[in-house]
């Protein structure tokens, strides 16, 4: 698969099918970069990216995008398990070392990002977020869907994570990467960038990963920060 650093954020490795969607990917970076949250989001991972905590976009035309934990070369050999591996102990392992413990920070791991460009979470004008296809034509929904996957990423490798696994460090994780709740005015969040690309906030949060691809899914959705003024 071709692979290369991202252009506007050299803490970025892209691993993508093709050399187009290596471009593209990359280009989405460059969109986030050039707004004020996504220019901050970007330097919070160049600054904790180190000591083998490093970013990894792949790309998914099939699932719902999603971004988990994954030890580091050191990381493995100090608890005799497998780098980068996807084996269920070496897992388990990664999300305890991501997630924080109370008000404390973890140690952090490396993060990987497996995007579907294909489709996402958008916004809408009666506020809710919708599972759907992009518009082909369309580079800012995806940018924006990119840069919320990128902030879970940022908060595995500093430590902040806080999906351990659990109904509800799945839905402050989740409200925390969006800006929703108690978290609507956090200065790094999908909303504060889809406000600068002129996007409509996601205001409604589906209840786990997989509610998205149900019949019924519009009817499972928790009600988010508000959108007045938008």
């Amino acid at each position: 698969m071709p692979s290369r650093l991202a252009t506007e954020c050299h803490a970025l490795y892209l691993s993508t099918n093709s050399i187009e969607s290596l471009d593209e990917i990359d280009n989405l970076v460059s969109i986030i970069r050039h707004t004020q949250a996504g220019n901050s989001l970007l330097k919070e991972i160049e600054w904790y990216s180190r000591n083998g905590k490093n970013v990894k976009i792949t790309t998914d035309s099939w699932g719902a995008s999603h971004t988990r934990p994954l030890l580091t070369e050191f990381q493995a050999q100090k608890h005799g398990l497998r780098a980068l591996s996807y084996d269920a102990t070496s897992l388990n392992k990664a999300r305890e070392l991501a997630v924080k413990k109370g008000k404390f920070k973890a140690e952090g791991t490396y993060a990987e990002v497996t995007f579907n460009r294909i489709r996402g979470q958008t916004g809408n004008s009666l506020g809710y977020s919708l599972y759907d296809r992009y518009d082909p034509a369309d580079n800012l929904e995806p940018a924006a869907n990119l840069a919320g996957e990128l902030i879970h990423a940022m908060r595995i490798i500093k430590g902040t994570y806080t999906n351990d696994g659990t109904s509800e460090g799945i839905f402050d994780e989740s409200t925390r990467s969006i800006g929703a709740f108690k978290h609507e005015n956090k200065k790094i969040t999908e909303n504060k960038i889809r406000q600068e690309l002129g996007l409509q906030a996601r205001s409604y949060y589906p209840l786990s990963s997989n509610d998205a691809f149900g019949q019924d899914a519009g009817s499972q959705f928790r009600p988010g920060p508000s959108i007045s003024g938008r």
